[in-house]
């Protein structure tokens, strides 16, 4: 092991300053000292939150994500999570104030359930928040219902026009076949009316 002053200076400043004085011939020791007497600490559970007053949110609207652990070594990487999937960037902090993740509503799939992860490089350190859920505001969500029912029912008027025209096309074709080509038995009537059920039964419209 070398014996020069680069190092571990600056690393826990009270001690190293000292041995980098000295050459990093002692440092092991000083670090096995260090752990034995003041061993590293896991973080705590972090507490998580929204800045926002109220988890119901609108789409386009801003959301900022508070996550802190309150005890623990230095540092800690925090890292927040929707659902399963992990947010990036993953934030160091070498302060015990929390980390801030900014993120947008943009569309549905943006709401639900989020939560913050924290550790600082010790064996099994992950710690996990509690998890929070935005919900789309009442009035937005009306929104969005009343303009979706609004198109199905337009699309539904559309198809119920074309299978009417489409039903009247057949009759009038068949009418003027029958007229050319006259039967006792008159199979178009029979024609007409199975047309009739198939197109009818096609017709209905579930909102």
């Amino acid at each position: 092991m070398g014996t020069g002053k680069s190092c571990f200076c600056g690393w826990q400043a009270g001690f190293s300053a000292f041995l980098c004085q000295r050459g990093g011939s002692y440092l092991w020791i000083v670090i096995l000292l260090r752990n034995v007497f003041f061993p590293p600490e896991q973080p705590s559970n972090p507490e998580f939150g929204s800045l926002q007053k109220s988890l119901e949110v609108g789409i386009g609207q801003n959301v900022t994500l508070s996550c802190r652990s309150t005890s623990g070594s230095l540092p800690i990487n925090y890292t927040f999570f929707r659902g399963s999937q992990n947010l990036w960037p993953t934030i160091l902090k070498t302060e015990r104030n929390p980390a801030l993740f900014n993120l947008t509503i943009n569309s549905a799939s943006d709401l639900g359930e989020y939560k913050c992860k924290v550790v600082n490089g010790i064996s099994n350190s992950a710690k996990y928040s509690e998890s929070l859920n935005f919900t789309l505001l009442g009035r937005s969500l009306s929104v969005l219902l009343f303009v979706g029912l609004s198109f199905k029912s337009h699309v539904c008027l559309v198809l119920i026009f074309v299978f009417h025209w489409l039903l009247y096309r057949s009759s009038v074709q068949t009418s003027a076949e029958h007229d050319y080509f006259p039967s006792k038995d008159r199979p178009e009537c029979d024609t007409v009316l199975s047309l009739r059920k198939r197109l009818f039964s096609h017709q209905l419209c579930f909102f």
